[in-house]
This record gives C-alpha cells, structure tokens and sequence, in this order.
C-alpha cells in the first residue's frame, strides 16, 4: 500500500485527530456562514478549504448546523398582529 493511501485512510478513520489550532476564529466563521452573513466570497472560499482539511472544524459545523436544524423543527411561525407590528416599531423609533 501506498504511504498516501496509508495516510488518507488514517486520516478518514479519525486516526489523526487533533484540535483546530483556530478554534475560535472557526466558529465564529462558521457561525456567521451558518447565519448567512458572510457575503465575501473568499473568505466563503476560505472556510469551504479549512472544512475539507480540519476535522475537528468539520465537526463543528456538522454540530451546530443540526443544533441549528433540531431548534428550527420545533419553532412555529405564527403570524403577528398588525398593531402589535406597529406598536412594536413606534417603541424603536422613541428608542432612536
């Protein structure tokens, strides 16, 4: 067997695991793609590369992505009443 292959069969098995060394800065990232706030398409580019090479980020993602998907299962979107609406956006404007 071929010393590559050695290694990307470890490497698929969970046999090189380690900590991200930008754990916090990951998932912050993470987080922010996850919300939908990065419009950047290299920094988008840039978290697409460190998932395909940091398990532990891969991890990550997958954790708060079904966090994220079980919460929103269970919310139920119901429709507010117009005054509520209005009063609602008069308090923000007198708090401006």
């Amino acid at each position: 067997m071929s010393k590559h292959f050695t290694k990307w069969f470890q490497w698929s098995r969970g046999k090189h695991e380690r900590p991200c060394p930008d754990r916090e800065e990951c998932t912050k990232a993470l987080q922010m793609y996850l919300d939908g706030e990065i419009q950047d398409e290299g920094m988008k580019a840039k978290l697409q590369h460190k998932l395909l090479e940091c398990n532990d980020c891969v991890k990550s993602f997958s954790l708060e992505k079904s966090i994220r998907e079980a919460i929103k299962s269970k919310l139920e979107c119901k429709c507010c009443p117009e005054d509520v609406v209005q009063s609602i956006r008069i308090k923000i404007k007198e708090g401006v």
